[in-house]
């Protein structure tokens, strides 16, 4: 005996197309609404990083498509940099902003300070250096590189100097020093006048306590 199977119900052509038709709308308003939102927010940090840079007689550069904004110059007569930076690549791609200040004293060659993470621990085991200063509270927070140990060592007996750096890397989990630069970073696009002022007054002050190596300010 033959069994018959009734058709089965299927939407016709106007309504597929109908569908596709909002769902073509929808994503299109969606990609819309994200580019109008990522103008006004690089047109507000254009503004606030304009206004910054001509306050403290910086100089301001917009960047471009594949170049980050900046602004670069000398505060006190030491070097800063601010920079809209982009780390990792593909999905785990992370924007920040980075602050730098020169340290215009002599450093350690090839000084390096980044503050003890659990990863840190590993880094030690496959012989990584990190240099023991003698001064528990400073070996407890850093991870320190140098050139020559004895070197880092006499830097860091300066109280000033050995407290600067102490107070920096608790700041932030992203406070470090490299060579002769005091540098952090900010997740994100700082667009704040007032974070831009705070963050690099602080980073200044950091730079200078850091350039007492001879016993004087400078």
């Amino acid at each position: 005996m033959l069994v018959t199977v009734p058709p089965l119900n299927t939407p016709n052509g106007n309504e597929s197309t109908m569908e596709e038709i909002w769902i073509t709308a929808v994503a299109l308003g969606f990609v819309g609404f994200m580019v109008l939102r990522a103008r006004r927010v690089r047109q507000k940090m254009l503004r606030v990083w304009r206004t910054f840079a001509d306050m403290s007689g910086l100089h301001f550069d917009e960047g471009s498509m594949t170049r980050g904004s900046q602004i670069t110059g000398e505060v006190e007569g030491r070097a800063i940099r601010i920079a809209v930076v982009t780390r990792g690549s593909g999905k785990n791609k992370t924007v920040y902003t980075d602050f730098s200040a020169q340290i215009t004293g002599e450093v350690p060659q090839g000084l390096q300070l980044t503050r003890e993470h659990f990863f840190s621990g590993l880094g030690k085991l496959f012989g990584s250096q990190d240099i023991r200063t003698g001064f528990e509270e400073l070996d407890r927070i850093a991870m320190i590189k140098g050139v020559s140990t004895d070197a880092v060592i006499a830097y860091f007996q300066n109280d000033l100097i050995r407290q600067a750096a102490i107070d920096h890397l608790r700041s932030s989990p992203l406070a470090r020093i490299e060579g002769k630069n005091v540098l952090i970073a900010h997740h994100g696009i700082v667009d704040d006048l007032t974070v831009l002022q705070q963050a690099t007054e602080r980073l200044v002050q950091v730079a200078r306590s850091l350039s007492l190596s001879d016993g004087r300010r400078q």
